[in-house]
């Protein structure tokens, strides 16, 4: 296992686009923009709609590409999800740091991964700017030391990640359909104690 400083192992680290005012977001808009509220911290992934826009006004560089890893980094919760293509055209807001991985040296799942684990949160806590928002600032990001194993066992991690979120996912929505069954017993037979 090769250690690595993070910058060491991407092909580029850049900010989101930053917007002068706020979105107004347009139905008809070919561009989607990823911005906070977009991600669910809790289950690591993307809401389905987010925010459109005209790309006239945005240059190509900023736009995504398959296999980017979207890092939060402002916010007391700093999350990364692995960008999967999900729109024709997307940019990222500010709010993120954009990383593209060289993947002949690590894949952008076991990224993620490596970033959303207990390694990296200890480094960014100790290096965390700011009182009441918390910011993650670029060096500190760059800085960060990354174990990267060969790409069999990164891809087994990557595996073994998405099963485990896979699973609480399910579990969380079997616990929802419960609550919910539930309370609509409860209600039959507060309507049925009614009709007596």
């Amino acid at each position: 296992m090769k250690l690595f400083q993070l910058e060491n192992v991407l092909k580029s680290l850049n900010s989101g686009f930053s917007f002068r005012s706020k979105i107004t977001s347009d139905p008809e808009g070919d561009l989607a923009v990823i911005q906070m509220k977009d991600v669910n911290v809790e289950y690591l992934i993307l809401q389905k709609d987010p925010d459109r826009i005209s790309s006239e006004e945005i240059h190509p560089k900023y736009n995504l590409q398959k296999g980017d890893v979207l890092f939060l980094a402002k916010g007391s919760k700093n999350v990364a999800i692995t960008y999967q293509g999900q729109f024709d055209r997307a940019i990222a807001s500010s709010s993120f740091f954009v990383l593209r991985p060289r993947q002949e040296i690590i894949s952008s799942e076991y990224l993620a991964w490596y970033l959303n684990s207990a390694f990296a949160e200890k480094h960014f806590m100790e290096h965390r700017a700011g009182t009441s928002t918390q910011n993650l600032n670029r060096p500190t990001l760059e800085s960060l030391e990354i174990r990267v194993p060969e790409k069999k066992l990164q891809n087994l991690i990557a595996n073994l990640n998405f099963l485990s979120w896979r699973e609480y996912l399910l579990v969380n929505e079997i616990n929802e359909r419960r609550k919910t069954l539930m309370s609509n017993q409860i209600l039959k037979i507060l309507e049925s104690y009614d009709k007596r």
